[in-house]
C-alpha cells in the first residue's frame, strides 16, 4: 500500500457513524501528535474499525508497522476481518498475520503441557529431529521448498485468521509459528 491515503479511504464501512467519528478525531490527533490515547467505549461501536483505519495511515505516511493487540483470541477475528474489508474496500495488498503464543499454534498434541513443560517438550523435539512440522520449513537453517511455496501462498491470501493459517499449516505439515515469523519479518500489520 502507498502512503497519502485518506482515513475515510481506508475505513472499511460505507458511513461512519457517530461516536467512530469522535474517536477517529482523537486518534487522528493523537497519532499526529505522537502521543497515547486511552480509549473507552461500549461494544459495538466500532473501536476495531476506527483504531485499524487512523494506524494503517499513519503506518503507511511514516512506514510503520501497526501493532494491534487483543486480550483474548477470539477477538483477533474482529481485527482480521476489518483488514479484509478495508483490504477489500481499498484494492489494495494488506500485509498482516495474526500471532498467538507457540503453544496454541503447535500443530502436535500438546493439551496437557503448559508453561516449561511446552517449552521443553518443543525444544526436545526440535533438537533430536523430531518434529517433522518444523524440519519441514527448514533444513539446515535453510528454508525447504514447501516452505517457500508455502510463504508465496500465504502471502497471496492477505490478512488471515491464526486459526486459517494453523490449518493450512497442519494440512500441508509445516509448523505453523516458525511460518508466522516468516511471514511477520515483511508483515506491515501484526
Amino acid at each position: 500500500m502507498a502512503g497519502g491515503v485518506e482515513i475515510e479511504e481506508l475505513f472499511p464501512h460505507e458511513i461512519i457513524r457517530s461516536g467512530q467519528d469522535e474517536l477517529i478525531k482523537d486518534l487522528d490527533q493523537t497519532f499526529s501528535e505522537k502521543k497515547i490515547l486511552l480509549a473507552h467505549a461500549p461494544t459495538g461501536l466500532g473501536k476495531t474499525a476506527a483504531a485499524l483505519s487512523v494506524a494503517i495511515k499513519y503506518a503507511l505516511k511514516e512506514k510503520k508497522t501497526v501493532f494491534f493487540l487483543t486480550n483474548r483470541h477470539t477477538q483477533h477475528q474482529i481485527a482480521i476481518n476489518t483488514l479484509k474489508s478495508i483490504q477489500k474496500k481499498t484494492k489494495q495488498e494488506i500485509s498482516c498475520i495474526d500471532l498467538i503464543g507457540k503453544r496454541g499454534m503447535c500443530n502436535h498434541e500438546v493439551a496437557g503441557l503448559f508453561g516449561n513443560e511446552f517449552n521443553d517438550f518443543c525444544k526436545s523435539v526440535v533438537e533430536k529431529g523430531e518434529c517433522e512440522f518444523y524440519y519441514n520449513i527448514k533444513n539446515k537453517k535453510e528454508l525447504t521448498l514447501d516452505a517457500k511455496l508455502a510463504l508465496k501462498e500465504l502471502k497471496l491470501k492477505g490478512p488471515i485468521h491464526n486459526q486459517e493459517l494453523i490449518s493450512y499449516c497442519r494440512e500441508k505439515r509445516l509448523c505453523s509459528y516458525e511460518m508466522t515469523l516468516l511471514l511477520a519479518k515483511d508483515a506491515q500489520i501484526l
